[in-house]
């Protein structure tokens, strides 16, 4: 859908880490080429409300035709959206001329001559965070979808979570050109759908308004294709597999197959695998860094082109932070009276994290080994139960004291840590002998403290309680048919038939 003069665009975060395939909050990262009138921005792109806002190229500097449509239908899929996700967007102006293209108004300043724009989302509640690539081109002063572009495979990819450094996340991505570009000038954005973090903007070199403009010389050679781990795979066992097939001589054989996997693996080397591993950009250099200090700020960026493909590697802080189990206070319950505690439970008072940390895991204090989260333990004379999001149920324990469980709360991307609940249980009070309620020390409590010799009339026999309640007095009462006139009876033959 293209993106409407006057749409809100939210601001979004960062994520740090480890490589992991990750939830929640997802990222989209746009790559715009330049590209006059094809996505335009404000004219500083950043509004008093710290949110990015587009707008067409031209004197009027309003929105376009159908641009309250678009509005709406931009609202709908926000408040579909479960979840935030963040954004990362390339501006590409693939023939370098600026008065060609569409003017885009980022966090950072005016872009003009937009040709396309590569847009990346980062959804870290998904298995695969990265993907979601699309492709925008520039028509008539606006950015829109292209309708012929095909993501290549793979469609999802992990994020490097810290792997350009502490709390610098590496992302991944692409977009192949719809024609051989020039000399290519880039820009480059970062906000979130939800608008949580705000957004940023690098327009330069080194990311100072005075810096150069950010530039990819055009390729004087076939780029080489990205193989992938499959095709690395792949393209190794064939050549071994064709080497000892045909060699004559074995000792040959395996230094052909030395050579070709050589070959294989140094094709490979120079080839961009998308896995969130900055590995594969050794021999490649930033072509614009900056001094980043807060979330969704690039401290570098990465492009080369390959082929008709620009790959790209986006170096920022995504936001995501461990977090922090703390121990809980004391958990109050009697004897017999079970201890459900709803959620958050025992998370309550934890540092949450990004994405927010769940139990993973639980054991009763001392044991050596633990139990998933939603299972169940013997507990205080019951079990006890603790499920991901921090609650957990305590069955009426028979067992008084102190007892205590150990969780282990994290998230997808960080080991997270060890917390301590405590559950106290008191033994339950004192009964009063007559209140018709069994308490504690009493035998039994048939709401009286009379010794009761018998039964009532018409019940053969019955128990009852002694008058301290300390036992059960079995009895006897009498009846129709006992062979005894009790009470109203006229008569009693022993039976009660006619």
């Amino acid at each position: 859908m293209p993106l409407a003069a006057g749409v809100a665009l939210p601001d979004r975060g960062k994520l740090p880490g480890r490589f992991f395939t990750p939830a929640p909050r997802s990222a989209t990262f746009h790559a715009c080429i330049h590209v006059r009138d094809a996505f335009p921005y404000p004219a500083s792109g950043l509004a008093m409300d710290g949110r990015v806002r587009y707008r067409p190229d031209g004197p009027s500097q309003g929105c376009p035709s159908g641009g309250l449509a678009a509005l709406v239908i931009a609202l709908l899929l926000h408040a579909a959206d479960g979840h935030a996700a963040t954004e990362l967007r390339t501006l590409i102006d693939s023939d370098g001329n600026p008065a060609t293209g569409c003017t885009v108004v980022t966090p950072a300043g005016t872009f003009e001559g937009a040709d396309l724009a590569a847009v990346t989302r980062i959804d870290v509640s998904a298995t695969e965070p990265v993907g979601d690539v699309s492709r925008e081109i520039c028509q008539a002063g606006a950015l829109v979808t292209d309708p012929s572009f095909t993501p290549l495979a793979p469609l999802r990819w992990p994020v490097g979570v810290g792997a350009a450094g502490a709390q610098r996340d590496v992302v991944e991505s692409y977009i192949p050109f719809p024609s051989p570009p020039g000399a290519v000038r880039l820009a480059f954005m970062a906000g979130t759908t939800d608008g949580s973090l705000a957004p940023s903007g690098l327009l330069s070199v080194n990311g100072n308004p005075a810096g150069g403009a950010i530039q990819l010389a055009a390729p004087s050679v076939a780029g080489v294709p990205g193989l992938g781990v499959g095709g690395l795979l792949l393209a190794a066992l064939l050549v071994v597999w064709v080497t000892y097939r045909f060699a004559p001589v074995r000792r040959i054989a395996a230094g052909s197959a030395a050579l070709g996997l050589l070959l294989v693996v140094g094709l490979a080397w120079a080839a961009i695998v998308r896995d969130g591993d900055p590995s594969d950009w050794n021999s490649t250099p930033p072509i614009a860094t900056s001094s980043a200090g807060v979330p969704l700020q690039f401290a570098a960026v990465y492009a080369r082109i390959e082929g008709g493909t620009l790959q790209l590697r986006y170096d920022l802080d995504l936001g995501l932070r461990d977090g922090a189990p703390h121990d809980d206070g004391t958990y109050n319950t009697t004897v017999g009276v079970a201890l459900p505690v709803a959620a958050p439970g025992v998370l309550a008072n934890d540092v949450p994290g990004s994405p927010p940390i769940q139990v993973n895991e639980f054991r009763v204090q001392g044991d050596a080994t633990t139990v998933p989260a939603g299972g169940a333990v013997a507990f205080a004379g019951s079990t006890l139960q603790v499920n991901p999001d921090g609650a957990f149920t305590v069955g009426a324990p028979t067992v008084a004291g102190l007892f205590r469980f150990e969780y282990r709360a994290r998230n997808r991307f960080f080991p997270g840590g060890w917390g301590v609940a405590t559950v106290a249980v008191a033994a339950a009070p004192a009964g009063t002998c007559g209140d018709g309620t069994r308490g504690a020390g009493e035998a039994c409590d048939d709401g009286n403290t009379i010794n009761e010799t018998s039964c009532s009339y018409g019940t053969p026999t019955c128990t009852t309680c002694n008058a301290t309640c300390s036992a059960v007095l079995p009895l006897t009462g009498p009846y129709c048919g006992d062979s005894t006139v009790n009470g109203t009876e006229v008569c009693d033959d022993g039976n009660t038939t006619d």
